[in-house]
């Protein structure tokens, strides 16, 4: 990532934008699943009851128990991948945050896309405060979902598959919703 002097185009995103916005959360939301499937196979429990412990555990936090468990096991071989996975989700956060969850502000005529993150703020004596500019690249977010996916990678060459699989094949179904009711009060006449 680059720091930008230049002028901000602002608008919506482009296409290929979107696109790769699109890889990123989806190679993210494997790597969580997998990343849980990973868990739930150092565990002697229910699925559904995995589901209801962990419920919406962030990947880093199930990452640090799982490191956790190893430890505790003393499997060495493991400890050593979950180490530097839990180095590259660091490394990966920020960039992830900023993208799901900044506040787009446009692209420069040099393709360097820029959001800022309204909870992330720059505070010192130094100089006015100010929230945090986020800036990227097309390659550095192909770079990115990349080095995503290799950690989902890590996940299935280093634990159970079949174990994986038993968490992340359960049965599926829709939520279903009640159907929406119409406002209530008297209807208004047109003139």
């Amino acid at each position: 990532m680059t720091a930008t002097s230049g002028t901000i185009i602002q608008g919506p995103p482009p296409a290929d934008l979107m696109t790769i916005l699109g890889y990123i959360n989806h190679v993210w939301s494997q790597l969580d699943g997998l990343v849980s499937g990973a868990l739930y196979s150092l565990m002697s429990v229910d699925p559904i009851e995995f589901g209801v412990i962990v419920g919406r555990l962030e990947t880093q936090a199930k990452v640090g128990k799982m490191l956790k468990i190893l430890r505790h096991r003393r499997d060495k071989p493991r400890i050593a991948v979950v180490i530097s996975m839990k180095g590259e989700l660091e490394e990966l956060r920020p960039l992830r945050n900023a993208v799901t969850h900044g506040y787009y502000l446009g692209h420069t005529a040099s393709d360097e896309y820029l959001w800022t993150l309204t909870a992330d703020h720059i505070i010192s004596e130094a100089a006015a405060s100010a929230n945090e500019l986020f800036v990227a690249e097309p390659n550095d977010l192909a770079s990115h979902g990349l080095r995503v996916g290799v950690l989902a990678q890590c996940i299935i060459d280093n634990f159970d598959g079949a174990k994986l699989s038993e968490l992340l094949n359960l049965p599926t179904r829709v939520r279903l919703t009640a159907p929406v009711a119409p406002p209530q009060g008297k209807a208004q006449k047109r003139p």
